[in-house]
C-alpha cells in the first residue's frame, strides 16, 4: 500500500472511531437528560392532577354552599304559597338565611354574596308586610341569585385567599 492510501484509510478509521465514541457519549448524555425530563414530566402531571382535584372539590363545595343558601328560600316559599308562614317558620327562615349569608360572605364570590343579600332583603320585606308571593315573583328574585351562582361556578378555577373584613 502506498502512504497516501494508508493515510486515507487511517483517517477514515480514526474519524469513524471518533464518530462512534461521539455517538455513544451523546446517547448516554441524552439518556440521562431524557430520564431527568421524565421525572419532571411525572412531577408536572401529579401537580396538574392535584390542581384538577382541588378545582373539582372547590366546585363541589361552592355548588353545595349555593344550594344550602337557596334551601331556606325554597322551603319558605313552598310553605308561603300554600298558607301564610307562622312566626316560628319566619324565625327559622331568618336564622338559616343569615347563617347562609355569613357563609357566602366568607367563601363565595362577592357578586353571589351581594345577590343573596338582595334576595334576603326582598324576602324579609315580604315577610314583614305579610303579603302573599306569586311563584313568578319568587322565581324572578331567586333567578338573580341563581344566575350569579351559575356564572361563578362556570368561571375557571382561580384559588383566592380571602381576607376577613376588619371587625
Amino acid at each position: 500500500m502506498s502512504d497516501p492510501l494508508l493515510t486515507a484509510v487511517l483517517v477514515v478509521l480514526v474519524n469513524g472511531g471518533f464518530l462512534l465514541v461521539g455517538k455513544l457519549w451523546a446517547d448516554r448524555t441524552l439518556a440521562a437528560e431524557r430520564a431527568a425530563r421524565e421525572v419532571l414530566l411525572e412531577a408536572f402531571k401529579s401537580q396538574v392532577s392535584l390542581v384538577r382535584d382541588l378545582a373539582i372539590r372547590s366546585f363541589d363545595r361552592r355548588a353545595d354552599l349555593y344550594w344550602a343558601a337557596l334551601e331556606p328560600f325554597v322551603q319558605l316559599f313552598v310553605v308561603n304559597l300554600s298558607r301564610p308562614s307562622t312566626p316560628e317558620e319566619i324565625e327559622t327562615f331568618r336564622r338559616d338565611a343569615l347563617l347562609a349569608s355569613s357563609r357566602l360572605s366568607l367563601f363565595a364570590a362577592p357578586t353571589v354574596a351581594s345577590r343573596y343579600e338582595e334576595m334576603f332583603q326582598w324576602t324579609d320585606e315580604i315577610l314583614r308586610s305579610r303579603s302573599q308571593v306569586s311563584p313568578a315573583q319568587a322565581r324572578e328574585h331567586a333567578q338573580v341569585f341563581v344566575a350569579a351562582a351559575q356564572e361563578d361556578l362556570l368561571l375557571p378555577y382561580e384559588p383566592q385567599r380571602r381576607r376577613l373584613p376588619p371587625i
